[in-house]
């Protein structure tokens, strides 16, 4: 199993607020990924 992901929120042009939108995408996937892959699987 393998994670790869390109996600990424829509941007407003205000630079925190952008980095702090993709940074929650981020790790709302970290914390999905567990439950998803196998023992052994790889998150991109």
């Amino acid at each position: 199993d393998v994670i790869l992901s390109d996600m990424a929120p829509n941007a407003t042009g205000i630079r925190g607020l952008d980095h702090d939108r993709l940074i929650s995408f981020c790790l709302s996937l970290l914390d999905m990924a567990p439950e998803i892959l196998h023992p052994g699987g790889t998150f991109l």
